[in-house]
């Protein structure tokens, strides 16, 4: 399965890189005449539209191929390779793809996680919330729990102090799912510093905010797609086995 998704996945990048190649050398040759007709100008300006589009398309690619064995939790050595190669894509696509630009920040932070290198996991989930405050990209619930993955980074490798400062950089989150999550890292926190009190008080509101969950719950049964509805039945899971 690895040979033959890497075998698609380079003739792509093959083909993407010819196209590139034909379309920047069109750009220069434009570029190299003293004067452009309409025509000749209304070509330059679609060039110059898809050379960015070009390199935001390899970067998806390469981020699909690499989130499969990802998931699979396989991982040879070239899926951190392949992240960021995505990420170089990414940032040379402009503006033309943001999401996909912040995503290629996740997947790496996500896998530097795995494989508990904590220091990359917190510098990409950093660059990811600057991203994220420039371009709003990700709502408002998203934005929270992107930000409350980076408490739980420091809280997984043991680093309390900036895992307290990150807490308080959470923004507001008006749905309770959001909340849960927030409060969930404060009842750990507090069992870190041995506050057995407070840990009870904070486990006292996760119970309540978690019941104001329970109609979103039902709403996604009825009208979110499926891999959505799964993980919030996913998410649901966790904080009764939790």
């Amino acid at each position: 399965l690895y040979s033959f998704a890497g075998t698609i996945v380079d003739r792509a990048l093959i083909y993407i890189d010819d196209v590139q190649t034909r379309t920047i050398a069109q750009h220069n040759k434009l570029l190299s005449k003293s004067k452009l007709n309409i025509k000749k100008k209304g070509d330059l300006f679609f060039i110059n539209q898809e050379i960015p589009i070009l390199a935001a398309l390899k970067g998806t690619i390469l981020t699909q191929y690499a989130t499969c064995f990802d998931f699979l939790g396989y991982f040879p050595e070239s899926v951190e390779e392949w992240y960021q190669n995505a990420l170089i894509f990414y940032k040379q696509s402009a503006n033309n793809d943001v999401s996909g630009h912040l995503k290629a920040y996740l997947n790496l932070a996500r896998y530097y996680e795995k494989k508990k290198q904590w220091s990359k996991a917190v510098e990409n989930y950093q660059e990811a919330i600057k991203l994220q405050k420039r371009y709003r990209i990700l709502h408002k619930e998203e934005n929270c729990l992107l930000h409350n993955r980076l408490v739980a980074l420091y809280i997984n490798s043991s680093q309390i102090d900036k895992a307290e400062k990150a807490l308080l950089t959470i923004p507001k989150s008006q749905t309770s799912l959001a909340n849960v999550v927030t409060l969930k890292h404060r009842v750990n926190l507090s069992i870190c510093k041995k506050d057995y009190a407070q840990a009870t008080l904070y486990l006292t509101q996760v119970v309540a905010q978690y019941q104001k969950c329970l109609p979103t719950l039902s709403m996604m049964i009825k009208t979110v797609h499926a891999p959505k509805f799964m993980s919030g039945l996913a998410q649901t899971a966790t904080l009764y086995r939790w």
